[in-house]
């Protein structure tokens, strides 16, 4: 499909990470900002979603304290490299986004996972749906996205979710602390996936990395590194090193 034809598709759901637009919102007021300018720019990014994707309906998820990826990171503390304070009026804009939208805490899992479930719940269901964000994370999700900042709709494949998956398992992902395989640049990464043909090809070229720099701990550091990078299909959902 083409740009004009994705923004005029009619999608049945709308699926908003609202992480990133809380820290856009709050971020983008000069230092000092009443908090009006913090829920102004908030409001001015869910009527951009709303408007351009005109969906019949939506969900926002917010992501909550606890999260089990803290618990089964022993090789780096997950997220453990953000060090900096919350933004200015973090937390208002966040409640604004509850008692104004119905967005949704998550409990024990990132908003990430909450809108990968979600857009695998639409998908069984039979909606049209699509994600809205900016964090490239959630490109390893298949199905319909829509980058809010850069106005842009795209279509990403099961395949095309895995090899984005699997990328990441050999870059890692220095946002949140997760190591990958060291050694491993993008480039590089592209160069090891480049013309596999299924998501057990995929697997297996990452697999022969991590033994070569892993050795014998291989297995360990691969499957910490999935269960991190993984994001949910369904509730309770892990990853595994068996495909």
């Amino acid at each position: 499909m083409s740009e004009n034809e994705l923004m005029n598709q009619n999608y049945d759901l709308l699926i908003g990470d609202m992480d990133s637009v809380v820290y856009r919102a709050c971020c983008a007021c000069p230092e000092g900002s009443p908090e009006s300018h913090a829920l102004h720019n908030l409001e001015n990014i869910v009527d951009k979603m709303l408007d351009v994707v005109r969906p019949d309906a939506y969900v926002f998820y917010l992501s909550g304290d606890k999260n089990y990826r803290y618990d089964i990171a022993t090789i780096r503390p997950y997220k453990g490299n953000r060090k900096q304070p919350k933004p200015a009026w973090f937390y208002e804009t966040r409640e604004y986004l509850m008692n104004m939208w119905g967005a949704e805490v998550t409990d024990g899992i990132e908003a990430d996972d909450a809108c990968t479930i979600a857009q695998a719940e639409a998908h069984e269901n039979g909606q049209v749906s699509v994600i809205a964000s900016i964090d490239k994370d959630l490109d390893q999700m298949e199905g319909w996205h829509f980058n809010w900042v850069k106005n842009h709709f795209y279509h990403l494949t099961n395949h095309q979710g895995w090899c984005n998956f699997y990328h990441q398992m050999l870059v890692g992902d220095v946002t949140d602390n997760v190591v990958g395989v060291t050694g491993v640049g993008k480039k590089n990464a592209e160069r090891i996936l480049k013309g596999a043909t299924d998501k057990s090809d995929l697997h297996q070229r990452v697999e022969n990395e991590y033994k070569r720099v892993y050795g014998s701990d291989w297995d360990r550091v691969m499957l910490e590194n999935g269960r991190l990078l993984y994001l949910q299909r369904k509730p309770n959902d892990e990853w595994s090193l068996n495909v």
